[in-house]
């Protein structure tokens, strides 16, 4: 699901966006600024307590270069537009890259801009994140990058809002706005405890024979099935372009292992728990094995593959969890 927001200009046809008017464009004085209006004052009554023409004459000049300055910091994000999507999946604790986009179909170049970020409640300032910083991003030009953002625990993870803002050209005035992120990522749960995997049990059908990869003898094709290991397709016949056949060999049947949430109930903690299962998961995975995983009022059936393993810590990370993003 992608977001943007477009600071003075109409949206892009194909591109969701949020048209933000020039009332939510702020523009406020950095310290630095402040410092700079303070010395202004002082210098204008010194020359005018002293009558002195060439204090007026450089007084003068440097208030033209502070109010020119609040024009080309307001310019600097006016008609620029962002956007996100999605991030891929990661663990909890790794960082979530979110990738986003700067679309400058504006004459002049940007510079010094920055987004990261930005939370809603005052009291979690003191934990914000970091975000990215562009020295520059060149007219006509379609910047892409990915924007960081430090995940802690499993779940869906939402920026929700971030702030881009810009100091430039001579940090005296901050030009900011805000975006509502509506772009997710899925964290899984962390993959990690101290329980050996259980043991697996030898299952063998008449369905499931030829399955296996190994030694044995070579029996025949069938059609590709997601989750078959890529080793075993036929790339021969794929370069014929007569579809995407595996290779079938006699093996001796099928290891299979179910996951089930009460062989955790030594552990009192629900993330310590679905943290362990995370780790079964991606070791029943690393051994080839055929896996399943039962929890309170969930069920996922054996199978085996990249997939199924995605969907595995996918059921785990959203096990308890508000699923309306």
């Amino acid at each position: 699901m992608a977001e943007s927001i477009i600071l003075e200009q109409k949206p892009v046809p194909g591109l969701a966006g949020i048209n933000v008017s020039r009332k939510r464009l702020y523009i406020f004085p950095t310290r630095h600024g402040i410092v700079f209006g303070i010395m202004l004052a002082v210098m204008m009554m010194g020359a005018i307590n002293y009558t002195n023409s060439m204090a007026y004459m450089l007084t003068f000049l440097l208030i033209s270069l502070f109010l020119v300055c609040i024009l080309h910091t307001y310019r600097n994000l006016r008609g620029l537009i962002v956007s996100t999507n999605n991030a891929r999946s990661v663990f909890a604790g790794e960082i979530a890259e979110f990738p986003i986009i700067f679309d400058n179909r504006n004459s002049s170049q940007r510079s010094s801009i920055s987004i990261h970020p930005w939370p809603i409640r005052r009291k979690r300032r003191k934990t914000q994140q970091k975000g990215v910083e562009y020295s520059r991003i060149g007219m006509e030009q379609l910047y892409r990058d990915v924007l960081p953002v430090q995940t802690t625990n499993r779940g869906y993870l939402k920026p929700e809002r971030l702030r881009i803002h810009s100091t430039f050209p001579l940090g005296l005035f901050r030009a900011w706005s805000y975006l509502n992120c509506k772009s997710f990522c899925l964290v899984f749960p962390k993959p990690e405890g101290d329980l050996k995997l259980p043991y697996f049990t030898e299952y063998t059908t008449q369905d499931q024979k030829g399955e296996q990869t190994g030694t044995d003898d070579f029996i025949g094709f069938r059609h590709y099935r997601p989750g078959d290991s890529i080793r075993n397709i036929d790339w021969k016949v794929l370069a014929r372009e007569q579809g995407v056949m595996v290779k079938k060999f006699s093996g001796s049947g099928s290891r299979q292992l179910i996951l089930h949430w009460d062989q955790t109930s030594h552990l009192e903690d629900v993330e310590k728990k679905i943290s362990q299962l995370a780790l079964w998961v991606i070791r029943a995975e690393q051994n080839g094995l055929r896996y399943g995983i039962v929890l309170p009022d969930i069920k996922l059936d054996l199978d085996h593959g990249e997939k199924h393993q995605l969907t595995c810590l996918g059921m785990l990370a959203e096990y308890g969890q508000d699923k309306n993003i």
